[in-house]
């Protein structure tokens, strides 16, 4: 009797260690699908990060090729922009590739080659901005310029192809885990099975032989019956709790495959539409624009009025489309390349703005105060974009004839009675303002409160604004009184999300 009883306990104790075993092995495959998960999000991130250093060379040498043309001063914002841009970019890659000498060494040489390409285009502006187009088309044509570009190109190509091999290494080895699971679940359920029915079988045998010898001992054989029923319960709880755990494992395995495929889809579009918008659709555009305005200057003596009008329309309508481009690209990239957060000074963004708006200040005459502001946690660029877009703004809508008074300031949550912690910034303008109603809708999508031929945009600036304050954890909203100004209010909580 005490033979027969541990052997039932040796079975159910075999039974129980592969339910174990079948938990402890899914589990490890789970949490190493999650670490590779992890690192092909990165992968996919350093991949963005290639194709945007590559698109600010790009708006660059755009930029300065457009003035050498035209001589248009409005060309070298977009230069100066990705020059201000560039290094910050640089320096955040070179953080992600710490433990990567191969993509650090060729981050190294972009760099180089990057400055050096800055070097020949101050070079070549100096000339056009001293001499005429010409002289500068030729020291552009000495093809310096398009070797050092061609060169930055071939090394971000390799990067990526180096990135895509990793994804592709890790893709296969989530494939092979993904098999091991369902092979070593398959088969430690399997084990389970028959032990259990090994045990079962066992059960019966010794019911069977004690039925036959006590028949006379009916109470007991009725309390026998009772163990024995309940024992077959236990077994039925563990089946069960093998098939919820295996069944578990099968739809959190399933739900990150699932994941991992939408991100991988939404990551190629997103690839595809910066390719699309940075080459295939902003080159013609360009193209248009330029030989536009080079029919125009030689050809506008030939050309009857109706011609004249054509081709400014088109222009016109080629400059439109470029914008809405560039800000479609932008209001994408709010949340698919997003840097991690880190302490960024606002005295220091909003004097870069101020260089950055230089020209325009002079020529209208515009005033911008700052008061002393606070140090956020925050994507300096993004963060850069956001007042840079609202101080745009106040500039877009002054008033006829009025010089710009812009007014930056900034106020604790103390002060203003907030049990929390965090800032209001305030953006304020002396513009045309708009009315209090439209207040909501001025965040929204393509929408404008006044018709093109008063005012130039795309209707995505302040959608932008928006975007990048709210993946900050903080919100933005907007005052307006017709005809007195507009002000735009930030409230920053100071533990933001990072993202």
């Amino acid at each position: 009797m005490i033979r027969h009883t541990n052997r039932d306990l040796w079975l159910w104790g075999l039974a129980v260690a592969a339910v174990i075993f079948d938990s402890a092995v899914a589990s490890r495959n789970l949490d190493r699908m999650v670490a590779i998960e992890k690192t092909l999000q990165e992968t996919r991130a350093a991949q963005i990060d290639w194709i945007a250093l590559l698109a600010l060379a790009n708006d660059a040498e755009t930029g300065h090729r457009g003035y050498i043309i035209t001589g248009k001063a409005s060309y070298l914002e977009p230069l100066e922009i990705a020059r201000l841009k560039v290094q910050p970019h640089i320096d955040q890659m070179r953080v992600r590739f710490v433990d990567n000498p191969e993509q650090n060494r060729r981050l190294d040489q972009v760099e180089v080659l990057v400055q050096e390409k800055f070097k020949e285009m101050q070079r070549t502006i100096a000339i056009r901005r001293d001499q005429d187009r010409d002289i500068a088309a030729a020291a552009m044509s000495n093809d310096l310029g398009k070797v050092v570009m061609d060169q930055i190109r071939q090394l971000i190509a390799a990067a990526l192809i180096q990135e895509e091999q990793v994804l592709n290494k890790r893709d296969l080895e989530a494939s092979e885990r993904l098999h091991l699971a369902r092979y070593t679940n398959t088969a430690a359920a399997g084990l389970a099975i028959g032990i259990v029915l090994a045990a079962a079988a066992t059960v019966r045998t010794e019911l069977n032989r004690r039925r036959r010898t006590n028949e006379a001992l009916t109470v007991t054989q009725t309390q026998l019956q009772a163990s024995f029923e309940t024992i077959g319960e236990s077994v039925e709880r563990y089946r069960i709790l093998s098939e919820s755990l295996e069944q578990m494992v099968k739809q959190k395995t399933a739900a990150l495959l699932e994941q991992s495929q939408q991100l991988k889809t939404s990551n190629e579009e997103l690839e595809k539409f910066a390719y699309i918008a940075s080459h295939d659709l902003q080159e013609p555009l360009r193209k248009i624009q330029s030989f536009g305005d080079r029919l125009l200057k030689k050809q506008r003596d030939s050309l009857d009025a109706e011609g004249q009008d054509a081709v400014d329309r088109m222009l016109s309508a080629a400059g439109r489309m470029r914008r809405l481009i560039e800000d479609l690209l932008a209001f994408s990239r709010v949340s698919t390349t997003g840097k991690p957060f880190e302490p960024v000074n606002l005295n220091e963004t909003l004097e870069e703005i101020r260089s950055v708006f230089e020209l325009r200040f002079q020529q209208t005459g515009c005033a911008l105060t700052v008061d002393p502001l606070p140090t956020l946690a925050g994507d300096e660029s993004q963060l850069s974009q956001l007042f840079q877009n609202l101080v745009g703004n106040a500039l877009k809508f002054a008033k006829p004839d009025v010089p710009s008074e812009i007014l930056v300031t900034a106020i604790p949550f103390e002060k203003l009675g907030f049990k929390s912690t965090g800032w209001r910034i305030e953006v304020r303008d002396n513009g045309i303002g708009f009315e209090d109603q439209y207040a909501d809708r001025i965040f929204e999508l393509f929408q404008r409160l006044h018709g093109r031929n008063q005012y130039e945009g795309t209707g995505l600036g302040l959608a932008i604004c928006k975007k990048i304050v709210e993946r900050h954890g903080a919100t933005i909203a907007a005052r307006g009184e017709l005809g007195r100004g507009a002000t735009f209010v930030l409230d920053w909580p100071v533990s933001s999300p990072g993202t």
